[in-house]
């Protein structure tokens, strides 16, 4: 058994008209906290209750914070993230299911390495008039190849593997680079996995840790679109890495060397 003392914490949870599935994340969640932890969900001006069934809970781990207007998902990350306080910093969404001892298992793991960014597989699932049906479509670990590879990869879009922002854990060292997101930012956990790819301090781990559900409103639902965005979403993918790659130089003094 992994023993978590002193090693603590923060989740963020970003959260919107989520009182249908909010309970069953949270209670999945709090039962693998313990003393110094902390659950910080930032409700993006939701108008369905949600933020009242999260002050129900009187927990001493959660903290609520509510935006004054909505923002997106992406920037109620962000502010989620900016908040934490401790050395390990999880992402969560407002309805999947946390499968007991994942955070033991994913710290075990990450401090096992030298790594910044850890991410896992998980579980599909449907959840339909209480009838629960597992798509059993684990994502699978393709990283082959060097990696000058992967990162090519990673830069034009080919799924190396889990990349969503429920399965990842990172280090606070990681804000340094992270923070602020970028203006040009669409998707958090792609901006988070490839800082960790470029960093060299990526992790893949082939373990389900998590039930991830699939309903109408899911935020990262696959849909088809049509070529101009995917083709934007690379275009995307190449300014974050020049983005990062500056951020990482200006980090240890390079970047105002030469400039």
């Amino acid at each position: 058994m992994f023993n978590r003392d002193k090693i603590n914490i923060s989740i963020c949870m970003a959260t919107y008209n989520g009182t249908k599935y909010i309970k069953e994340q949270i209670n999945s969640i709090l039962p693998q906290l313990m003393n110094g932890d902390e659950l910080i969900v930032v409700d993006d001006n939701s108008t369905d209750g949600t933020a009242d069934i999260i002050r129900s809970y009187q927990s001493k781990y959660i903290k609520l914070i509510i935006n004054p207007h909505n923002i997106g998902h992406v920037r109620t990350f962000e502010k989620a993230i900016s908040q934490a306080k401790n050395d390990y910093i999880f992402l969560s969404d407002q309805d999947d299911i946390w499968i007991p001892h994942r955070v033991d298992q994913m710290l075990k793991k990450l401090k096992s390495s030298d790594c910044y960014v850890l991410a896992t597989n998980y579980t599909s699932f449907k959840d339909d008039d209480g009838k629960r049906t597992y798509l059993n479509r684990p994502i699978s670990n393709n990283v082959h190849g060097s990696r000058l590879l992967q990162m090519i990869k990673e830069i034009m879009g080919f799924r190396i593997n889990s990349r969503l922002g429920c399965c990842i854990v990172f280090t606070s060292t990681l804000k340094e680079i992270l923070l602020p997101f970028p203006k040009n930012v669409t998707q958090h956990d792609i901006w988070i996995c490839i800082c960790g790819t470029l960093l060299n301090k990526y992790l893949y781990f082939d373990k389900i840790t998590l039930l991830h559900r699939i309903h109408d409103n899911n935020v990262s639902a696959k849909r088809t679109r049509p070529l101009y965005k995917v083709l934007l979403n690379r275009l995307n993918r190449v300014i974050y890495c020049l983005i990062i790659l500056k951020r990482i130089l200006s980090e240890y003094g390079i970047w105002h060397k030469y400039h």
